[in-house]
């Protein structure tokens, strides 16, 4: 036999023998395209969100995060180690003179919405006062600076307070 008639019994066999192997062919199919679209979809959920991170940094802003952390929100630098990194090489100056740098807390705080009732997830971040210096970008719209100690006070960015979702 040659070749050719070797792959074409095969096949004639195998699409002869298709209306018995329905429901188990059909089963694998939709198996194999439902772990594809899972694949697919966390695949570029997570190239999204390198994207997202990637776009929104600047080359000259670090963020310095403990050794034992792998994320800005688990991070915990203790307060006497800010200023060794502050006077380490690299560190950009103000026009002052004294390293541009701040000592920020990032949180997520659990707060009931007022639309609804339920706990949603608000993202705080504690800055220092040299925030718009570092973060040209930041702008305050409304208001005044806060005051360094005041404990009871925030600045609430615009789309927060205008959608006044949070209690």
């Amino acid at each position: 036999m040659t070749l050719f008639k070797q792959i074409s019994s095969v096949v004639s066999t195998n699409l002869r023998s298709l209306p018995q192997r329905y429901a188990t062919s059909s089963v694998v199919i939709i198996g194999i395209a439902g772990v594809v679209g899972v694949l697919i979809s966390v695949l570029s959920f997570s190239t999204g969100l390198a994207q997202s991170l990637t776009a929104t940094g600047r080359p000259d802003r670090a963020i310095v995060l403990h050794a034992q952390s792998n994320s800005e929100v688990g991070s915990s630098i203790p307060h006497d180690w800010v200023a060794t990194i502050l006077q380490a090489p690299g560190i950009l100056r103000g026009q002052d003179g004294k390293p541009l740098g701040s000592a920020e807390m990032l949180a997520t705080v659990n707060v009931p919405r007022r639309d609804n009732g339920l706990l949603g997830t608000l993202t705080l971040r504690g800055v220092s006062p040299q925030v718009f210096e570092l973060r040209p970008e930041a702008k305050l719209v409304d208001g005044r600076m806060f005051r360094p100690g005041c404990v009871r006070w925030s600045q609430v960015a615009r789309h927060n307070r205008a959608s006044r979702a949070w209690a």
